[in-house]
């Protein structure tokens, strides 16, 4: 795949299609998401935003809502759907909206008493919310065929406590399990905690795992974990350190403090490798089995956004030039890691928001108050 045919219209039985445009002028831009083959965006509407669903077979956006509570712009700007059959179900601040993936129509509002974490996972009928409160994080079942709600544990915050949760996940290996990350930050002595709380939806808490030694500088999991495809393990991000937990075992493989602050972007798993982005213009490459650093690509550009991996590359758009950069492997490289990272040529002038998808067959970025849609042809390397 070469980027710059994006840019060529692209033939299909005799017909020129060009890029589709989508107007969406919020500020606060969610990053868009792939839910049963449509693409889930934040659209301009009459009165204010709507989510817009947009199907790439047929270049075109076949339902909104709108968004009359305005919890679109409260929400962080990553939310993590989830789906079932025809159902997708969407965090809303307070509350979950159950959608028809095919009609858009809302078939139930679950309200809920606190704050919806955005990261919304699930297990074929069954999704469980994380809700926060003052006093609580609950973690809750909700039933999308027979519409029930149970709760599954409650995990009290303490006085002068904060509490950050993302979750939960399972395994292959070990579906009956759930896996959540707790960050505990206490005021009194500025002591932060990371565990893993394991949990099981019939019998609830069964035990934590510690995923570091406490810090004293608030640092901890606040991102969703990388899930290895081919192995029983899935990778924790500590703001500054990354974790390697085997869900067979059920104990901490690997744990290395990078001493590299990493917010702006995600790391990424790539050929056995996790790239790790930091906030000093460089991104370090990690063996995956050990954790330890292997390589380093610098000249990053400043305030790198979400790294995105499509057809054995890294995409990313740096956060102060909005230009598209991508990182490759090859054999001819100087680097260890046989990695090298260029400028795509194919944006002269353009500047990107940090909020983009890319696929083997289509690419889907913001620029200037716009989706933009383009498919991506087969030019024989042009």
């Amino acid at each position: 795949m070469v980027l710059c045919i994006l840019f060529h219209s692209c033939a299909s039985d005799g017909d020129q299609l060009t890029a589709v445009n989508i107007p969406s002028s919020v500020e606060k831009l969610l990053y868009p998401s792939i839910n049963n083959e449509i693409v889930l965006l934040v659209t301009d509407c009459k009165n204010g935003y709507c989510l817009s669903a947009f199907d790439p077979k047929n270049r075109t956006v076949v339902w909104s809502i709108e968004d009359i509570y305005q919890n679109l712009e409260l929400q962080y700007t990553n939310i993590d759907f989830y789906s079932y059959k025809n159902f997708i179900v969407i965090p809303m601040v307070n509350h979950l909206i159950v959608v028809d993936h095919s009609s858009g129509i809302i078939l139930k509002t679950i309200e809920m008493e606190g704050t919806v974490f955005p990261n919304l996972y699930g297990n074929d009928e069954y999704v469980y919310p994380t809700i926060k409160d003052e006093e609580k994080i609950s973690i809750l079942s909700y039933n999308l065929i027979k519409d029930t709600k149970d709760t599954v544990e409650l995990f009290l915050i303490g006085e002068g406590e904060t509490v950050f949760s993302i979750g939960p996940i399972n395994c292959p290996e070990n579906p009956s399990d759930f896996y959540q990350s707790f960050l505990r930050y206490r005021y009194s002595d500025n002591k932060t905690e990371n565990h893993l709380i394991r949990w099981n939806p019939q019998l609830g808490f069964l035990d934590t795992i510690s995923l570091s030694e406490p810090n004293f500088l608030g640092f901890g999991v606040t991102r969703p974990p990388i899930i290895d495809p081919k192995r029983p393990i899935s990778y924790w991000h500590l703001t500054n350190a990354m974790a390697a937990f085997n869900h067979e075992t059920m104990e901490v493989d690997w744990f290395n403090d990078l001493n590299e602050i990493s917010l702006a972007s995600r790391p990424v798993l790539f050929n056995n490798k996790i790239i790790y982005p930091t906030e000093s213009q460089q991104f370090l490459v990690l063996n995956k089995y050990t954790g330890q650093s292997i390589d380093t690509i610098f000249n990053i550009p400043i305030f790198p956004g979400r790294m995105r991996v499509a057809s054995d590359k890294i995409y990313f758009v740096g956060g102060v030039n909005g230009m598209l950069y991508e990182i490759y492997s090859s054999e001819e490289s100087q680097n260890p890691s046989n990695l090298n990272l260029a400028e795509s040529s194919c944006y002269p002038g353009m500047s990107m928001k940090h909020q983009f998808i890319i696929t083997e067959n289509y690419f889907v970025f913001h620029h200037e108050n716009n989706w933009v849609f383009m498919e991506i042809c087969d030019f024989n390397g042009l």
